[in-house]
């Protein structure tokens, strides 16, 4: 049994991963960074009328997923 919690472990987070990314995508976060490091205003600026305080969480998560680098977003 303790291999087949390992696989669930591993699909549950694989599954959190894909829905962190889709976000990332479908928020246009992932595509403002693609091109290389940007500030946090600078990226809530080009995303539109964006909360600061929310786009550093998500970054956050983005982070944690392992989707982007600490220094992709500052």
């Amino acid at each position: 049994m303790p291999g087949a919690r390992l696989r669930a472990t591993r699909d549950g987070q694989a599954a959190v991963r894909l829905h962190v990314a889709a976000a990332g995508l479908g928020t246009g976060v992932l595509d403002a960074v693609r091109d290389g490091p940007a500030a946090t205003a600078d990226l809530a600026r080009s995303l539109g009328e964006v909360r600061k305080d929310l786009l550093e969480a998500f970054l956050r998560v983005l982070r944690g997923a392992g989707l982007i680098r600490e220094e992709d977003a500052r």
